[in-house]
């Protein structure tokens, strides 16, 4: 906590930092899945059409995507990705079970992370999406299929989802 005594207003100030970053991530991240889908000019179009809602928001309200995409600007260590035991304790599995939360339970959600200087991942539940050759992903089964999960590189995701969804 800072004492707002000295410093007025940078705890609102350093959160709507924070929700800038988080909405630049979104659109970065959001602009690339769907150059890979359709090319960069329908990006531009979509862009124009959404206008300021263009995010993950307005993407799973306008497409009808097969699984509900979002990102998170969630602290992942490399080892999270490979850890077995202890996995459920890790903020990647948190952040992912917070944000499954607001759907269906019967929902197929994927979020997108970053791990510094390994790259973007995603975590998922849905299975449809084919393994890519090339790529390592980690699936986490689970006597719970709901507790299931998938954690694959972003250019492997990309690659699946493609086969599997055209928009």
């Amino acid at each position: 906590m800072i004492d707002d005594s000295l410093f007025p207003g940078l705890e609102e100030h350093l959160a709507a930092g924070a929700a800038r970053s988080e909405q630049a991530y979104d659109v970065k991240t959001l602009k690339a899945l769907l150059g890979a889908m359709c090319g960069r000019e329908r990006v531009r179009e979509f862009m124009r059409e959404a206008g300021d809602e263009f995010g993950f928001f307005w993407f799973n309200a306008s497409f009808p995507c097969p699984i509900v995409l979002r990102t998170s600007k969630v602290k992942v260590a490399p080892v999270h990705l490979i850890k077995g035991a202890g996995m459920t304790k890790t903020p990647l599995w948190r952040a992912y079970f917070d944000i499954k939360a607001e759907y269906d339970q019967r929902a197929a959600v994927g979020v997108i992370f970053n791990v510094p200087r390994v790259g973007q991942f995603v975590v998922h539940n849905y299975p449809a999406i084919p393994l890519e050759p090339g790529f390592n992903t980690v699936i986490r089964q689970a006597s719970d299929p709901d507790k299931a999960l998938y954690i694959t590189p972003w250019k492997a995701f990309l690659a699946g989802l493609k086969k599997v969804w055209a928009v």
